[in-house]
């Protein structure tokens, strides 16, 4: 190979490896602009979000200790409300939180759990409905903060655990209530 073949060669070489640094260099821009949209698309919702959904599973725990069916009543109006609020933002947070739905749609149900529990607050089943709604909470925590910290949509494990703690507490729930018959009193 003669000089001229090697500078040929070389600068062959050196143009194949720009136009590999430009589609890398393009496709990092893209993803980083994926990223700050999806952030963005959180941004007004993240801190909120996580203080509603919190506020429910701990206004539910409250609706188990209260003595006094007013008491009662008047958290479960307040649950009611915030579950209400975490609806309006999952409508709004849908698709940068893609796969968390069922976990919303899930927990927004808690004080009604703990509602048909009424006359068994402090039984074992009232306790381990909470027990679940925490843990689906603490799944879905995970996972938007995943979501806005690295601008990413929840990660397929997140996304299977957030649906696999909302099936497991809709589960206990179906199959704690009392048939019909003992509700009639038959």
């Amino acid at each position: 190979m003669n000089k001229e073949d090697a500078t040929l060669l070389a600068a062959a070489i050196a143009a194949v490896f720009s136009i590999i640094a430009l589609f890398v260099s393009a496709y990092l821009a893209k993803l980083s602009d994926q990223r700050s949209t999806r952030r963005g698309a959180l941004v007004n919702d993240f801190t909120e979000l996580g203080n509603k959904i919190y506020q429910l599973v701990a206004l539910s725990v409250k609706m188990s200790q209260c003595k006094i069916d007013s008491t009662f009543a008047t958290i479960r109006s307040q649950a009611d409300a915030v579950a209400k609020e975490i609806d309006q933002i999952r409508l709004k947070t849908r698709y940068p939180l893609w796969g968390l739905d069922t976990g919303f749609r899930t927990i927004k149900w808690m004080p009604i759990y703990i509602a048909n529990m009424k006359n068994q607050r402090t039984s074992p089943r009232t306790k381990e409905l909470l027990r679940r709604g925490t843990k689906l909470r603490e799944a879905m925590d995970v996972a938007i903060c995943h979501s806005y910290f690295y601008g990413q949509q929840p990660t397929f494990l997140q996304r299977t655990r957030v649906k696999w703690r909302a099936y497991r507490l809709r589960k206990y729930f179906d199959d704690s209530k009392a048939p019909v018959d003992e509700l009639a009193g038959n």
